[in-house]
């Protein structure tokens, strides 16, 4: 019970149970830590843990937890919680309903802090909107290419414009490959292949443009998992 314990503090995990037919809610030790709260002060009911869940979250679970209450199936759920000392913590809680002795209906499971998962998962987010910005804003002429296929993934607003396509409405990475960019005197195939295979990080490059005429451009290239 012990070694449980630790691990369940060590995980930021606790265990809870809620008995539908009386609303009696028990919390673990582990979980109580979790929402800042005592023993003693720990929630009996459901409408007083309700009380400990963020204002903006309030809605959401007090709705799951109807759910929840007519027994109808597991209990799934992430929202967060507005601790005593006026800490938020983001919250991973699943359950699931079993059936006592008595007939009676309890469901047992356990909650999670995901707090430093979630704010991982923002961060994550907000880089990925900065490198889309960038990639699509920048004023240079950035793509990105399968190195077998070489099949365009995605291409930015530069390329579109400086290599002739501008204006036409069903050009986008879907419809161009790299052999689209290719004069028949460097295939683009072989030249794209041994580019990116080398220890080369730059190199000039002819190209067609979508009029007919050609861009001379020098190519720069990383290779990406």
């Amino acid at each position: 019970r012990q070694d449980l314990g630790l691990a369940n503090r060590v995980a930021r995990m606790g265990q809870w149970e809620w008995h539908l037919d009386d609303d009696a809610l028990w919390w673990s030790p582990e979980l109580c830590e979790i929402y800042g709260v005592s023993g003693e002060a720990a929630p009996r009911t459901f409408s007083e843990a309700l009380a400990l869940v963020h204002p903006d979250d309030h809605d959401r679970v007090l709705d799951l937890g109807r759910q929840a209450g007519r027994g109808s199936g597991p209990v799934v759920a992430e929202f967060r919680i507005r601790r005593p000392d006026g800490g938020v913590c983001s919250i991973a809680a699943e359950g699931e309903v079993a059936a006592q002795e008595s007939g009676d209906l309890v469901i047992r499971g356990v909650q999670c802090d995901i707090t430093e998962l979630t704010q991982a998962r923002r961060r994550l987010q907000l880089a990925e909107a900065q490198h889309r910005f960038l990639f699509e804003h920048t004023p240079v002429s950035m793509w990105v290419f399968d190195r077998d296929t070489l099949q365009l993934l995605a291409i930015n607003e530069q390329v579109v414009r400086r290599f002739g396509y501008e204006g036409d409405s069903e050009v986008d990475a879907a419809t161009l490959a790299m052999q689209d960019f290719s004069r028949v005197e460097h295939p683009a195939a072989q030249e794209a292949r041994q580019y990116v295979a080398s220890d080369r990080n730059e190199a000039v490059w002819v190209h067609d443009r979508g009029d007919g005429t050609t861009l001379h451009s020098v190519m720069y290239s990383q290779e990406v998992d």
